[in-house]
């Protein structure tokens, strides 16, 4: 990049602080660097980049629409600028605006960019290229149905990839294929970037832990570099989790760029394809965009459709979709029994800490709510303060999100608690991010799990109910705000989940009130907690699924 060196130095700089925390002190900088900034692309672009960690989303706006017009052909710049949400509304009134502005210009988009377009190779080149920039895991957060704008986005990632690959070099359709030997065992892939320590390994890991091996042979493709976990002493060992991937599988392979891993997975000639979490990286769109195994499904790591014609199913829980769920995705939904899982217990270690070292008194009520902080949607803030009304007592913990800066939080929910007559920093604080002793010791010390209203806690609500923490949850109307309460139904625990929001906050309120009630529903969580924890019910019926799916003659997608 032809840039000044006081330009680049400011931008690490800049890029530094924000990582550090010190989002003012970044953004400050930023602005600086703005009013001496050149007429280069990449420089405005990487100040959207960090003004956008640093809460400042109508300037992160502007810096990409700048970056987009000083270099109209590269649509890098233009698909930020056009799709660019905030990570945390400050009010409803600016999620209708950004979702509205967000509709527009995909709409636009898939107009612009038309076959006839894609066919220029310089165009469909730079769209492939750029392709990470069309992620779409912002815009379920806004609480609104997106099935249309995942089916938009879907058709244009698409047609990107058709135009970038011949069908000669695609995957023919099932029916020339030669037809697997009676007896072979299924060629099952799982293909992901976060097989590390992450949510997604914890969810799924089970699924090919208990996979029958008699049946099926086991792929794993994981889209990364095997990271390395530091010891006290210094010394890195590899990600637990990447080795449990690796016992788990028949083959593993680390391969960092798409285009290396889909040559291997058409090498691999799979008899089905299974995508843990389509939404949590752009670069797996590359991946999931193209027609690599007979038959593709995804599973629900990122719990929204993806919209892609190249996925065929949606693996769900049958506890967790609404009645009307099928018209929430553009896949054929599978309906797993109970939660769909088959989920490892944790083992337990003692708290690292006890209450008092964070300033809890013994009467203090522990409210622990704990989800990323981008799921906390401004219209349900007044929750906590009309809790807080009714138990004096009550300490709300929240946990800093990297994506999010806290302050920007903090500010909505001093609003909330002043609108009640009350000061948010009586009650509530927001504690760094933790390792996972650390936050494993703040689910064994709290007294409540609040789940966030709108988008449920799925892995978070699980490590809870293993602490035998009480939850309260209000499921949603899509089944990323359900998860909680398929897990209290399988524990025979529905009376804390609230049919709506006064009722939430009721039940909030007479846990926080009466001990004995929260020393009973613990009790009851221990004693049922071996229906929920390592149930291999779901991998028998995700099984059955495969089978039939594999052996179809009448697969319900058409390859690219």
């Amino acid at each position: 990049m032809n840039t000044n060196l006081a330009i680049q130095n400011n931008l690490e700089a800049a890029q530094k602080l924000a990582r550090a925390g010190s989002f003012e002190e970044a953004a400050h900088l930023c602005h600086q660097i703005r009013a001496t900034a050149p007429d280069e692309a990449e420089v405005w672009a990487g100040l959207g980049d960090i003004l956008a960690k640093c809460g400042q989303y109508d300037e992160t706006l502007a810096m990409y629409q700048q970056a987009a017009r000083l270099a109209p052909g590269r649509l890098k710049f233009r698909f930020k600028a056009a799709l660019f949400l905030p990570h945390l509304y400050s009010d409803p009134a600016q999620i209708s605006d950004y979702l509205g502005r967000y509709s527009r210009e995909l709409d636009r988009l898939n107009q612009e960019l038309t076959p006839e377009v894609l066919a220029e190779e310089a165009v469909r080149k730079e769209a492939y290229g750029a392709m990470a920039a069309l992620s779409s895991f912002y815009p379920a957060y806004s609480g609104l149905d997106v099935t249309g704008l995942q089916r938009t986005l879907g058709g244009l990632i698409e047609r990107i990839t058709k135009a970038n690959f011949p069908l000669a070099e695609l995957l023919p359709a099932r029916a020339d294929l030669p037809q697997r030997p009676p007896g072979s065992k299924i060629r099952l892939g799982y293909v992901s970037a976060l097989f590390h320590a992450h949510t997604v390994s914890k969810l799924f890991s089970g699924w090919l832990k208990h996979h029958d091996r008699a049946d099926f042979e086991i792929y794993c493709y994981y889209l990364n570099n095997i990271p390395a976990k530091a010891t006290p002493s210094g010394k890195k060992l590899p990600d637990p989790y990447v080795q449990l991937f690796q016992h788990y599988s028949d083959h593993f392979y680390a391969l960092a760029d798409p285009e290396e891993a889909c040559s291997q997975i058409q090498a691999d000639n799979l008899d089905l394809l299974v995508f843990t979490d389509i939404g949590m990286s752009g670069g797996l769109l590359k991946v999931a965009s193209r027609r690599l195994a007979p038959v593709q499904a995804m599973a629900w790591g990122h719990p929204v459709t993806s919209g892609l014609p190249t996925i065929d199913y949606f693996i769900s829980s049958e506890l967790m979709e609404p009645p009307d769920a099928d018209r929430h995705y553009t896949e054929k939904l599978v309906r797993l029994p109970g939660p769909g899982l088959c989920y490892n217990r944790p083992t337990l270690p003692r708290p690292p800490r006890d209450r008092a070292s964070y300033g809890w008194g013994a009467e203090a009520v522990v409210y622990l709510s704990c989800q990323a902080l981008f799921k906390y949607l401004p219209q349900h803030d007044y929750i906590f303060p009309a809790i807080a009304r009714q138990v004096p007592q009550a300490r709300f913990v929240f946990i800093e999100n990297p994506d999010v800066p806290a302050f920007r939080f903090q500010e909505r929910l001093q609003r909330a608690f002043e609108a009640h007559g009350l000061q948010s920093a009586d009650f509530c604080r927001i504690l760094p991010a933790q390792d996972w002793l650390g936050y494993i010791g703040l689910n064994l010390l709290a007294d409540v799990f609040l789940d966030t209203p709108g988008w449920s806690g799925g892995n978070t609500t699980l490590e809870a109910l293993a602490c035998d923490l009480p939850v309260v949850t209000c499921p949603g109307p899509f089944m990323r705000g359900r998860h909680s309460a398929a897990f209290l139904n399988v524990l025979g625990l529905p009376e804390t989940i609230a049919p709506d929001e006064p009722a939430y906050i009721e039940l909030a309120v007479r846990l926080g009130l009466d001990p004995q009630w929260r020393a009973a529903l613990r009790q009851k969580i221990q004693a049922n907690s071996s229906k929920l924890f390592n149930d291999q019910t779901s991998v028998i019926a995700l099984e059955a699924f495969y089978r039939q799916a594999v052996n179809s003659n009448s697969p319900s997608a058409k390859p690219i």
